[in-house]
């Protein structure tokens, strides 16, 4: 037999032991392990060093949370967790015998156990919480931990927070291309002290710029013909389920003046039919974190309150899950000044 034939037979020999043995494998019943599988990720979650950041939403009641993770060379992650959350979060006082009632934690899924890879079990520890302003309820709080998973193995696990009384939680997934935009569908305001009838639709959303400054843009219809100069404006409540919920014009006075007038070229104007669809820009002194959830509002050539709308951040997906509802509180103010209170 010549060395060529020898070598192909030898070969073919070892291939079809191979196949053999994975057949022998699949009719005894073995798997694949999954990166979605626990122990595995515990046994091989240094394998696979994967820093791209992830993000989740997070829906308290009805308004968003987002969550973001950012991985550094070591292994570690960068926790941050923004937006108006309706919940009462302390800051740790050992002096005085309090902890935090707030905390972040990752999971495999909302009732799941804690993930986490090759590594003592990291939020079982007092790192892990977050703290809220006690008029806005609005958190900017970050930490840094290693918790043994890199972003690959992290991906599709959910993020869950809790005050001690309810659980809400969301899926990380991938940074969404638009984080710089929040946008709002407007309806009919709640109540509207006009004479006529009119039906407002469409869009207004505000996208930011470098420097922190925004774009306001709108696509409206249904509107009050021939509108000039008419308002059109950020407020500083949360909802626009009633007028009281909406409040005033919102922005930061530590910063900046109201630039919600004609004079800050917070304005729109329509057509004889009704529509407008134009752009201005704008700085309230407040992030995309802080402007998220708050409430928009059209006005009349009048002043009277027309449309009204939610900024969201056009990103999911997102899960909820609470075993009790949370408190929140009224001010009975307009706000809108130095802090914006969550009604």
């Amino acid at each position: 037999m010549k060395p060529t034939a020898t070598l192909f037979f030898i070969s073919l020999c070892l291939l079809n032991q191979v196949e053999g043995v994975r057949s022998s494998r699949r009719r005894n019943g073995s798997r694949v392990l999954k990166k979605k599988d626990h122990k595995y990720k515990k046994k091989h979650s240094k394998g696979k060093k994967d820093g791209r950041p992830l993000a989740a939403k997070i829906l308290v009641d009805d308004l968003e949370v987002l969550t973001t993770v950012n991985f550094n060379p070591d292994g570690s992650a960068l926790i941050h967790i923004a937006g108006t959350t309706g919940l009462t979060c302390d800051k740790p006082d050992a002096d005085n015998g309090v902890e935090a009632n707030c905390k972040l934690t990752f999971k495999e899924d909302c009732d799941g156990d804690n993930l986490y890879g090759d590594v003592d079990d990291p939020w079982t520890g007092d790192i892990n919480y977050f703290t809220t302003d006690p008029l806005t309820t609005e958190t900017k709080s970050a930490f840094r931990l290693d918790y043994g998973l890199s972003s690959y193995y992290t991906y599709g696990g959910v993020v869950v927070i809790t005050d001690g009384s309810s659980s809400y939680c969301g899926t990380l997934g991938g940074f969404p291309y638009n984080f710089n935009t929040l946008t709002a569908d407007v309806g009919k305001y709640p109540v509207y002290a006009g004479s006529k009838d009119f039906d407002p639709s469409g869009t207004i959303s505000i996208t930011y710029g470098i420097d922190g400054t925004f774009t306001y843009s709108f696509d409206l219809e249904g509107l009050e013909s021939n509108c000039k100069g008419c308002g059109i404006h950020v407020h500083s409540g949360v909802s626009c389920e009633t007028h009281e919920l909406v409040k005033g014009h919102g922005w930061n006075i530590e910063y900046v003046r109201d630039l919600w007038t004609a004079a800050g070229g917070a304005v729109y104007g329509t057509d004889s039919q009704g529509y407008a669809y134009d752009s201005f820009k704008l700085f309230n002194g407040f992030d995309i974190f802080s402007n998220m959830n708050h409430a928009v509002v059209v006005h009349a050539q009048d002043g009277a309150r027309l449309g009204c709308g939610v900024l969201k951040l056009p990103y999911g997906p997102s899960a909820s899950s609470s075993d009790s509802s949370a408190d929140s509180s009224s001010d009975g103010g307009d706000g809108g000044r130095i802090r914006r209170r969550l009604a």
